[in-house]
């Protein structure tokens, strides 16, 4: 290993020297009382069983670039057996058991940048031993930040387990999810009338594997950031290939991260949380979506996070995108919000968003659109529904964007999905309506200047410095993220 930095935490009671790799040196922060970090943890699943395994996630708030922390958790052994303690990052850590306390130091390795925000900090998996209540507290916590400043938190934060004995089941709960029904267009039912649901067997919560289901891991559903449970497990089950509408409330959220929150489906034959969408009702803490075959379904809440954007304008919504499965990363913990954006990437990210299906592909004649490339499903989805034209003959699709291109394929998608006007204008529009617009409505292009109008009428983009828009220059990845979160606001 040559790792050049390594950054530990000690305290009196504690040292760690052993456990630091070779050719790492270790930094003692400064205490600085003006951090204002803490800490909590995440929801834990709603019953637990002898003989069950469960993990548990702490999770670190307000957080501003830090690199390194040290927590001081107090469980029963005689109760739980932990069997790993992991952070939520990759970096080097360091466990050690002190009786009933468990110690566990984790830090950013290299020269990664420090993370701020809402994080998953580290997970705890434990064995449950005997049934009963238990109580796990945090007792102390420390954060250290990129200028090695630090800051500890000594208060009892407290998770409560209700444990059964094995075996020990119980029964299904009532249907609690409102199902919406599709009426036919030719049929208005009176207001007060109930219209059966046909297609529909049942929907109801199912508690029974609810235990195994909701600890199912984002890592083990193939997904980079954090899953866990902000609601009921519920089984639907259909009598016929219809989809309906089924509204769930939303349970054990903050307010504060309701952007994280997504149905998801599970895929019982890879055991996998498969992404479905979902619209949030924040003023009645429920999420509506589209059930399109039987099975279990769930709402979650999905945290990813870039290390890159701390600190980034965009900070906000990429991480927004990013819950909704569009934002997707160019590494591990890197988006790269300053990089270009490739005019088939941004392709792609309108049609994730829009949940546009696969296309048969055998039409596509584009040469610079080869198959077998990852962009070629795509193209030919994006060609289907008119988003993206051929440029004499050719598509482009690995050619940076630029911001007028963005935006007409942006309103093509828009008006294709609200049934509007398309944009394209067929007549070349005079200097004197180029002007309403930009200071630089010169430099627009004829064939872009209505779709610029139009997204700016939307309040989709806005001029850049002083009132100018650059027509010409490259699209970023963060400026493709904003104008989709800001057109899906109109869907």
């Amino acid at each position: 290993m040559n790792w050049k930095k390594v950054v530990l935490l000690v305290t009196a009671t504690m040292t760690l020297l052993a456990a630091i790799p070779a050719h790492g040196s270790l930094a003692v922060a400064v205490a600085a009382s003006d951090l204002q970090a803490d800490a909590e943890w995440g929801a834990a699943p709603t019953e637990l069983r002898v003989g069950d395994t469960v993990t548990l996630a702490l999770k670190g708030m307000r957080l501003s670039n830090l690199i390194a922390f040290e927590a001081f958790v107090e469980i029963d052994p005689v109760q739980l057996a932990l069997v790993e303690a992991k952070a939520g990052w990759h970096g080097f850590d360091a466990l050690q058991e002190e009786g009933t306390v468990l110690h566990f130091a984790s830090t950013l390795l290299g020269k990664q940048a420090g993370v701020s925000g809402i994080r998953t900090l580290s997970e705890f998996k434990f064995k449950i031993k005997q049934a009963g209540d238990i109580t796990l507290k945090l007792k102390k916590i420390i954060f250290v930040d990129s200028s090695f400043r630090s800051v500890a938190i000594e208060k009892d934060i407290e998770l409560h387990l209700s444990i059964v004995n094995s075996g020990t089941t119980t029964p299904e709960a009532p249907v609690t999810p409102i199902l919406t029904p599709p009426v036919s267009p030719s049929v208005t039912p009176a207001p007060s009338a109930v219209v059966p649901n046909t297609q529909v067997m049942r929907v109801v919560v199912n508690q029974e594997k609810a235990d195994e289901y909701l600890r199912i891991t984002a890592s083990q559903s193939g997904l980079p950031g954090t899953l866990r449970p902000a609601g009921e497990l519920v089984d639907v089950q259909f009598t016929a290939n219809e989809s309906t509408e089924i509204v769930l409330p939303v349970k054990n959220v903050d307010s504060k991260d309701t952007h994280m929150l997504g149905v998801y489906f599970l895929d019982t034959n890879s055991h996998k949380w498969v992404y479905v969408g979902g619209k949030l009702d924040k003023d009645r803490m429920e999420m509506s979506f589209e059930a399109k075959q039987s099975g279990m379904y769930a709402i979650m809440a999905y945290d990813r996070s870039f290390l890159d954007v701390s600190g980034h304008w965009a900070r906000a919504l990429i991480e927004q995108m990013a819950a909704k499965h569009i934002a997707q990363g160019t590494g591990m913990d890197a988006f790269e919000p300053d990089a270009a954006v490739s005019r088939a990437s941004f392709a792609a990210f309108l049609v994730r968003s829009l949940g546009m299906t696969s296309q048969d592909m055998s039409a596509l004649s584009f040469p610079d659109v080869k198959e077998g490339t990852w962009f070629y499903p795509v193209i030919a989805t994006a060609i289907h529904h008119d988003i993206i034209d051929g440029d004499s003959g050719t598509i482009r699709p690995e050619e940076p964007i630029t911001r007028e291109e963005m935006i007409v394929m942006l309103m093509h998608a828009y008006s294709k999905v609200q049934g509007k006007v398309d944009p394209r204008p067929s007549t070349v529009v005079g200097s004197q309506e180029r002007e309403s617009a930009f200071d630089d409505a010169g430099d627009i292009a004829a064939w872009s200047l209505a779709a610029v109008k139009q997204a700016r009428a939307l309040d989709i983009i806005e001029g850049a410095e002083s009132n100018r828009f650059f027509p010409k220059e490259k699209a970023t990845r963060a400026e493709s993220m904003a104008v989709i979160l800001r057109l899906l606001a109109h869907m």
